[in-house]
């Protein structure tokens, strides 16, 4: 002790001897270097008031120098002591996440809210540390039912949700999180929740409340979204390959640029949707509603479209490939969309020449006069069905 206080009192001593050195040497020779020869060409009796002067203004200049010199301190010492705080808080918060007490850690999740917003050096940090919390605390489990999702976990996600928008290099890690029944509401001032670009392959969602929330780029490969409500939602460029989408409300919602191949349409309420460029390859489809749903470009090859609800030929000729796609029961002979080709506009010459498709042809070019009692009927003359 008695030495720390020695090194003390000696660096103290070594900062009022600099400074009396630096004083004297301003007010000495100092001032006349840099009066020169203007005060030598003065009268005798003037010379002492202009080296006043020249001190003064070098006193002042000092004193500037001095003040701006202390203000960086200050301003470097308060970040710091900031910093400090907010590392002693990240640790406090970290290790309340950790007990076994609910109501520590619900306050654990908070305070690293707080950082979160306080720190954005520590934003990506903190997100990755709740998303982990949520794969540990609430994983999937094979062979077991879904459970309703933990107070703690509905907390961290939301947290999560309501994150502040900056750049993360890294997408939120969600997989293969049991998420049953999460319900993510906008916020007091009309914010919609925010998982947009969020890893969520192989989620549970069921019955998971989330209308009007931001999924643009959102990853739910395999995921269960089973009643799942996403009404109004942004699933702009959403990858859904595999996915469950059985009895999910997406009325309103946007799936433009979304992957849907493979994924089960089952009873799906799809009523407004807008699915433009959307890619439905191979999607498994059972009395899905698509009333009013945009499907500009849509591509939908291979999907039974039979039992479809609410679906009409405009939307379908909006499309752009219908290769092997089985038209829904009212329209499976409407003469416009057998007429037209299975890929149409839109489609890019890479495809067109990887997949050639066979132009309607007239029935003389066709050799053979086909089904007459239909064609008397309706008076079409192209191909009753794509022909592959």
């Amino acid at each position: 002790m008695r030495h720390v206080l020695s090194l003390s009192v000696t660096r103290y001593a070594l900062v009022i001897v600099v400074i009396i050195g630096v004083s004297l040497f301003l007010l000495g020779p100092a001032a006349w270097q840099i009066a020169g020869d203007t005060v030598r060409d003065l009268p005798a009796r003037e010379r002492p008031r202009a080296i006043d002067e020249v001190r003064r203004t070098l006193l002042v200049a000092v004193g500037g120098a001095a003040g701006l010199t202390g203000l960086a301190y200050s301003v470097r010492t308060y970040y710091l002591s900031r910093r400090g705080q907010v590392t002693d808080r990240f640790a406090r918060a970290t290790t309340a996440l950790a007990s076994g007490i609910l109501v520590e850690r619900l306050s654990g999740i908070f305070a690293l809210e707080h950082v979160m917003r306080e720190s954005p050096r520590d934003h990506e940090t903190v997100v990755q540390i709740l998303a982990a919390f949520v794969r540990s605390e609430s994983p999937v489990r094979p062979g077991r039912p879904p459970s309703a999702v933990r107070e703690d976990v509905a907390a961290a996600m939301t947290v999560l949700a309501r994150r502040p928008v900056r750049d993360e290099k890294n997408n939120m890690d969600l997989r293969r999180a049991d998420l049953t029944g999460l319900e993510l509401l906008p916020d007091q001032e009309g914010h919609s929740p925010r998982l947009s670009q969020a890893d969520l392959c192989g989620a549970w969602l069921t019955d998971a409340r989330m209308p009007g929330a931001d999924l643009r780029g959102v990853l739910l490969g395999g995921a269960d979204l089973t009643r799942a409500d996403l009404q109004g939602a942004d699933l702009s460029e959403a990858w859904l390959s595999a996915a469950t989408l059985e009895e999910t409300k997406l009325q309103k919602a946007r799936l433009a640029e979304a992957k849907l191949d493979e994924a089960e349409l089952y009873g799906t309420h799809l009523t407004g949707a807008v699915l433009t460029d959307c890619r439905m390859d191979h999607a498994k489809q059972r009395e899905a509603w698509f009333s009013g749903a945009e499907l500009t470009r849509a591509w939908l090859p291979d999907v039974n479209l039979y039992n479809s609800q609410g679906l009409t030929t405009d939307q379908l000729l909006s499309a752009t490939c219908l290769e092997r796609t089985t038209f829904p029961q009212g329209l499976m002979y409407d003469p416009r969309l057998l007429a037209r080709p299975p890929v149409w506009q839109g489609a890019s010459y890479q495809h067109l020449h990887d997949h050639p498709f066979p132009w309607p042809v007239s029935r003389a070019d066709r050799g053979g006069a086909g089904p007459r009692r239909r064609r008397a009927r309706t008076g079409f003359r192209g191909p009753l069905r794509p022909r592959h």
